[in-house]
């Protein structure tokens, strides 16, 4: 059995293989947890609260993070007690490697060039065979300032997005999406609550700019008890960001969803 957990600043990861490959995700949103220019207690108790609820040897895992933990100043800290406690060597991914590792484990069922979209929590990597934008904005660092300054989602998104919009036009298509943002908006097109979602069903699959204007409405027009119960715990406004980020930067109409990503590149080995 082969391992692999990646510990975003949004989500923890896991991508195990036995014989078959099998996908598990826990809402963390570390970045929230970021402050002073590192992850606070109460961050690291919900990493290790998560930690603790995975059934697996984790010292045979291969375990990284990624923009949280690169920009904590307790990174190597927490790396250290994560050692200790469960065996593990954690490392830390710049972000040339993130981008690297994670289109190699996208690239495993997607043939020639594409464009590859990563929208993380704290990072954004968007990169072709030969061209990368390596972003250092993310969802939750994004939704942060947005409640810090009380702005707009759609038009701060715009500010902060659209000089790219241009560059990204001469990128290769299709354009191939490795976040949640696609697989909510088939998700909810086809009333499948959150627990109940399998990623993997949906991967390759297409998802439309009307799809994702569609998961947009819901999370602008439902209450928090529907958001939860459809999206996951506090996962509307990371959705609602994703959403906003695509629109944004591409003009076009059409998106593959990838269910691979960060976690197979790991798998495939470094």
């Amino acid at each position: 059995m082969n391992l692999a957990i990646d510990i975003g600043s949004n989500t923890l990861k896991i991508a195990v293989f036995d014989k078959v490959l099998k996908n598990y995700e826990k809402v963390l949103n570390l970045g929230l947890f970021y402050e002073n220019e590192c992850i606070n207690d109460e961050g690291i108790k919900v990493l290790i609260n998560a930690l603790d609820e995975l059934n697996y040897d984790l010292s045979k895992a291969k375990v990284v993070a990624t923009a949280i933990f690169r920009k904590s100043k307790n990174a190597d800290l927490i790396a250290n007690m994560l050692y200790q406690k469960y065996g593990f060597k954690l490392k830390i991914l710049s972000q040339n490697e993130e981008a690297r590792l994670t289109r190699l484990g996208v690239g495993i069922s997607i043939q020639g060039d594409f464009t590859l979209v990563d929208v993380g929590g704290y990072s954004t990597e968007i990169t072709s065979n030969d061209k990368k934008l390596l972003l250092d904005i993310g969802l939750l660092s994004f939704y942060k300032s947005v409640k810090e300054k009380n702005l707009d989602i759609k038009d701060y998104a715009y500010t902060l997005l659209n000089p790219y919009k241009n560059e990204l036009k001469s990128y290769p298509r299709p354009i191939v999406l490795a976040s949640k943002t696609g697989i909510f908006a088939k998700s909810i097109a086809k009333n499948i609550a959150y627990k109940d979602i399998d990623d993997l069903e949906f991967h390759n699959s297409i998802v439309n700019k009307d799809e994702l204007y569609k998961l947009i409405d819901f999370i602008n027009t439902n209450n928090a008890e529907k958001r939860d119960l459809m999206l996951g715990v506090n996962r509307d406004f990371a959705v609602l960001c994703g959403a906003y980020f695509i629109d944004t930067l591409f003009d076009d109409f059409e998106f593959i969803i990838s269910s691979y990503g960060l976690k197979e590149g790991i798998l495939l080995g470094e």
